[in-house]
């Protein structure tokens, strides 16, 4: 390539552009290498979660897996006519995998050992506490009331 007649700026300006334009796909290809936290300090996952008949689909969209987390939701159950809060059901995991995971509800139980009813239930809340990159953090995910 000949330099004739282009400035040294000129180059300047187009190394610079294009080491931009690198960097921006780098960033776009490795997601955050850092725990996000909330303006109060605390750590919080990233996650998304939805609920499908018998299966809750949790999407870990951090960088790497989440390690020791408890799964807990919380809804209503709905029995001839009335509503009433189901407290918290939860399960675990040893670890939960970047992407899309899904969790059987069978899994979810109370501390006395009461199941979560597809049928009757209906989650209002999925709340996942797990370590990430050796910190503990927290996520929350409502559902709209149906």
């Amino acid at each position: 390539m000949s330099t004739r007649g282009v400035s040294a700026v000129t180059v300047g300006a187009i190394v610079v552009v294009g080491a931009a334009a690198v960097g921006f796909g780098l960033v776009r290809a490795f997601p955050a290498l850092r725990n996000t936290h909330r303006t109060d300090g605390t750590c919080e996952l990233r996650a998304r979660a939805a609920v499908a008949g018998r299966v809750i689909a949790l999407e870990n969209l951090d960088a790497v897996p989440w390690q020791d987390a408890r799964i807990v939701v919380r809804g209503f159950e709905h029995v001839a006519g009335r509503s009433a809060p189901t407290g918290p059901h939860e399960t675990t995991r040893p670890t939960v995998d970047r992407g899309l995971n899904a969790i059987g509800v069978d899994s979810l139980q109370t501390s006395t050992g009461a199941r979560w009813s597809a049928l009757t239930m209906q989650p209002a809340e999925v709340e996942i506490v797990a370590t990430l990159r050796g910190e503990p953090c927290r996520a929350a995910i409502d559902f709209p009331a149906r």
